[in-house]
């Protein structure tokens, strides 16, 4: 007995360490089939129903005090009461399992009146002894009134109790009646029976609480997959790679393309270097277009931003269809509930409804359907800059022939010699701007070098990981535990942010120096209408090919978008499915305990102390599913 009190005891600890510690771990109230709060609460308060029982077996038999054994007696009834309550919310306890606890708590309420009567006879108290006695009789008759599939040991002890009881009773009425002649109080008049201290409460097994530490320290095993890290550590090492990929992207990659679309917007609004080629080269193709045209050769042309725009419509369409098949699922399941909850009732379909079940799943469909709107937007932005800057590109494309035709020669005209030195100023000026932009470029491309080699985290966090299991070796870990490591990745770009400061100030200097220099080389300049449109020619071959340059990296962005998206997209499809498959078996198991409880229930027949009582149903139930008459066994 006393072992069986220790381990209910240790078994209510563990159903208490999963409602406490594994459930939390759950998603929304995501929890397995048969592991819901309300049924492990059931088994918890059976378990310390039980262990309490052992405790009363024992008071009873060492012959404890009447008035200690009533106090127990009502603490079981309070165990199996809160055990019956759980039950009935619960779609996985049978409903035998219902009837055993309905009984069993009738019975302890029937014993600790019992007890309470034999402790009124002791001190004399005559009339409160009947009342008490005639309040265990009714206890009695109400558990054997739902006894149907309850086993025979225990409905042995209730029929046992209750006959003690009636003989009891009969003796004492009638005693009272000649001899005593006390007042019989009203059942529901009578003192309320005061509990005893909790006898038996929840203990949750070392090698359940920490079962590293039992496995190492006292069963001296070995841990299987001990080197394995645990979750939190990859979860950590991913997500903050990411955020440190975007940090370094937003900080710096644009900031620095920011720069270089203000340096050509500067020049494409003041008509340079067009300007100067048309006064200083009147006659052939400047150098700098000739350049280009290799430059866009090179790169493959329009052909080459054809099929990156046809590559990046497929993975955008790609991208919509995941995201409305995901759609789709959860609408499917949003509609199989709503029509379930019309048919039952909402009052029986206790369930939560699809959205607020489902509400990590729709919160990312809104997410993803703003990033596919705004990347929509944004291609449709780069096909705008195509069509306009189209033509001039192919022209650039075609090689001298073409750019000569494009290009108006003029008269060749003697330079003044201030105008001369106008020109090579501001040509110095145009070069070091040039050479800044150079600068910038292969800057960027050697820190995106190093953000590759530098963005593996996962070291760094192992290294946090080691700490933290070394001052609490048992501690649950958590992505958000492995912050130090991130920004300590982080600090080591702090030198690249203030170079960025910087370089916003060097490009203010050249912008108004060129500006500068521009006014100057234009009031200089006698310019005729030749000159002009020759300028004109060479700035729009100019801005095409810094139109090129902006649109290869546009849809360089765009892909490496959608390529990041897209495994986002069929994560979330699967996880629609596994969504809806799960509701759907929810659901299932929901309708057929409504249509059970709808059954009509046989009227039931009365006990006989010499028929057995009726056996459960024994089809329903799975091999090596354990039932009430089977008994408990340890060991």
């Amino acid at each position: 007995m006393k072992k069986a009190y220790n381990y209910f005891q240790q078994s209510a600890g563990t159903f208490r360490y999963l409602i406490d510690e594994i459930l939390p771990t759950y998603p929304e109230d995501n929890f397995p089939i048969g592991l819901d709060v309300s049924t492990l609460e059931c088994l918890h308060s059976l378990m310390l129903a039980e262990a309490a029982e052992c405790f009363w077996n024992r008071a009873v038999h060492d012959g404890m005090k009447d008035t200690l054994i009533s106090k127990l007696a009502c603490q079981v009834h309070d165990f199996y009461s809160v055990a019956l309550f759980h039950s009935r919310k619960s779609n996985s306890i049978r409903s035998e399992w219902v009837s055993q606890f309905t009984v069993k708590q009738f019975h302890f309420e029937a014993a600790a009146q019992y007890r309470a009567a034999v402790d009124c006879l002791n001190r004399g108290k005559y009339g409160e002894e009947v009342s008490r006695l005639s309040a265990c009789i009714q206890a009695c008759e109400s558990g054997l009134s739902d006894s149907k599939y309850v086993s025979g040991s225990v409905l042995e002890d209730i029929n046992g109790l209750y006959f003690k009881a009636k003989a009891d009773f009969a003796r004492a009425e009638k005693d009272n009646d000649l001899i005593y002649i006390h007042t019989v109080p009203e059942i529901s008049s009578l003192k309320k029976i005061e509990r005893g201290a909790f006898m038996s409460k929840p203990l949750v097994p070392a090698e359940v609480a920490n079962p590293i530490k039992y496995l190492k320290e006292e069963a001296k095993l070995r841990i299987p997959f001990e080197e394995v890290l645990p979750f939190a550590v990859y979860q950590a090492s991913r997500a903050y790679s990411e955020q440190l990929d975007d940090y370094v992207y937003r900080n710096v990659t644009v900031e620095i393309d920011g720069l270089i679309s203000q340096l050509h917007n500067t020049l494409h609004e003041l008509q340079l270097p067009g300007s100067l080629d048309a006064v200083e080269k009147p006659l052939g193709i400047p150098q700098q277009l000739i350049t280009h045209s290799d430059d866009v050769r090179a790169k493959g042309g329009l052909q080459r931003i054809h099929d990156s725009m046809s590559d990046i419509d497929k993975l955008s369409t790609e991208a919509a269809e995941l995201l409305e098949q995901g759609h789709e699922q959860l609408m499917v399941e949003e509609s199989e509930d709503n029509m379930l909850r019309a048919r039952h009732g909402t009052d029986r379909w206790v369930r939560a409804d699809s959205r607020t079940a489902g509400k990590r799943l729709w919160d990312e469909y809104e997410e993803c359907r703003g990033y596919l709107e705004n990347s929509a937007n944004s291609d449709g932005l780069v096909l705008a800059k195509l069509q306009q800057a189209e033509s001039l590109i192919q022209l650039l494309e075609e090689g001298k022939e073409a750019i000569a035709r494009f290009v108006p020669n003029t008269r060749i005209v003697r330079l003044e010699p201030s105008l001369q030195r106008s020109i090579d100023n501001l040509r110095d000026v145009l070069s070091s701007a040039r050479s800044l932009e150079v600068y910038w470029e292969q800057y960027v491309s050697t820190l995106k070098t190093s953000v590759r080699r530098e963005n593996d985290l996962f070291p760094e966090i192992v290294k946090v990981y080691r700490e933290l299991e070394k001052a609490d070796p048992y501690r649950k870990f958590e992505a958000s535990q492995f912050q130090s490591a991130y920004n300590n990745a982080l600090s080591k770009f702090d030198k690249d942010i203030q170079w960025v400061q910087q370089q916003k100030t060097k490009l203010s200097e050249v912008c108004e120096r060129i500006k500068e220099l521009n006014n100057v080389f234009v009031s200089q300049q006698k310019s005729d209408e030749n000159t002009t449109v020759r300028k004109q020619a060479i700035q729009s071959l100019e801005t095409a090919h810094a139109r090129f340059q902006e649109i290869q990296s546009n849809l360089e962005e765009g892909r490496k978008f959608y390529n990041s998206i897209l495994s986002k997209l069929r994560a979330f499809t699967d996880s629609c499915r596994d969504f809806v498959y799960e509701r759907r078996i929810e659901g299932s198991t929901l309708e057929e305990s409504i249509k059970k409880n709808d059954q009509p229930s046989l009227p039931s027949q009365p006990s006989s102390n010499n028929e057995p009582p009726l056996p459960a149903p024994r089809a329903q139930y799975h091999p090596g599913t354990w039932t009430p008459d089977r008994g408990v066994r340890f060991g």
